[in-house]
This record gives C-alpha cells, sequence and structure tokens, in this order.
C-alpha cells in the first residue's frame, strides 16, 4: 500500500487503482492521483510503500512539483 506525504499548498488524492490482474490477491496495480497546487512554488510529495504491520516503508519515491 503507497502512503503519500505532501508539503503543505498542495493537495495529492488518490483518484482509482487498477489491478493487472483482477481477483488475484496482492496482485500489481496502477494508481492514478490528482495532484493540486494551492499556491505558486516548489513542493515535495513522498510516496512509501508499506505493509500496515511492519510499520516501515520498502521503497520511498520522492517528486519536486512546481506549481505555475
Amino acid at each position: 500500500m503507497w502512503k503519500v506525504d505532501a508539503d503543505r499548498g498542495i493537495s495529492v488524492t488518490l483518484v482509482a487503482t487498477v489491478a493487472t490482474r483482477p481477483g488475484m490477491v496482492g496482485a500489481p496495480s496502477f494508481a492514478t492521483y490528482r495532484i493540486v497546487g494551492n499556491r505558486l512554488g516548489m513542493y515535495r510529495i513522498v510516496f512509501r510503500y508499506m505493509r500496515p504491520w511492519e510499520g516501515r516503508a520498502v521503497r520511498t519515491l520522492t517528486h519536486l512539483v512546481r506549481v505555475v
């Protein structure tokens, strides 16, 4: 499960998730996020892939977004 954290001034919302192999538990999926900037500037969005029972991320992706 991906957990998303973003700087203040930008919002990130999960729009849709599509399984690559429907009906197969644990199969990969594609996720679509909507990113909306509330103010001009540079913002950081951090995606962390983690299992809730483990408590820490096994993969982290950081993106810088410029709102113009």
